[in-house]
């Protein structure tokens, strides 16, 4: 088991009877798949019919820090299998059990609504913004990343501690110049899977 990672996993599910939950086949081996190698809990609730049933909302901990795994990267290891001495940041095992289960439920929408990585040093939020956009996004974002880590200084030197990815210039400009995007009546078009790679939010 990597001690050095632990996933939550949470998601909204149609509710069955009184107390029970229509459950994702392969379900109850996708969280056997993620015990043998982290420390994970998954935790489905009962959501109202429409949108957003059977997106994970993930938290990963890491015992790494940010900028060691930027580093790492950088020196040409894959973003999914890192390893430095005694700290690890292996997703490798999670995403084969992700598309696993997601292989098995072809007729249910599955997917990442947002994962939030807490390393040591900072958060790294990466949130949906098209169908099985996170999935199929990751390994560049991280290799972007790498590759920019030290453009995120500020003027006195200090690195990030949350990078929220994507955000969006916002047309109106009513609230902010750039926001992530809302969950209902969003106004910005053309959204697609380039834009993780255009405008990030740093705190």
């Amino acid at each position: 088991m990597n001690h050095d990672l632990a996933i939550n996993i949470d998601y909204w599910a149609v509710q069955e009877g009184k107390n029970n939950l229509w459950q994702l086949a392969g379900i109850a081996e996708f969280q056997n798949d993620l015990n043998q190698e982290y420390v994970s809990r998954i935790h489905g609730r009962p959501g109202d019919l429409g949108g957003g049933l059977y997106e994970f909302a993930i938290q990963v901990i890491a015992n790494i820090s940010i900028q060691d795994v930027a580093k790492l990267i950088t020196d040409g290891i894959a973003f999914d299998l890192l390893k430095s001495g005694t700290k690890s940041f292996v997703l490798r095992p999670f995403l084969a059990a992700y598309e696993k289960l997601k292989a098995r439920n072809t007729e249910r929408e599955i997917d990442i609504h947002e994962i939030r990585f807490m390393f040591n040093d900072a958060e790294v939020v990466v949130s949906k913004i098209c169908d099985n956009s996170i999935y199929e996004s990751l390994g560049e974002i991280f290799q972007v990343l790498a590759r920019d880590f030290d453009c995120l200084r500020n003027g006195d030197g200090e690195y990030p501690y949350t990078i929220q990815i994507p955000v969006f210039e916002d047309p109106e400009k009513t609230l902010c110049q750039f926001r992530v995007l809302l969950d209902v009546d969003e106004t910005i078009e053309g959204i697609s899977i380039a834009n993780y790679m255009e405008y990030w939010g740093i705190y």
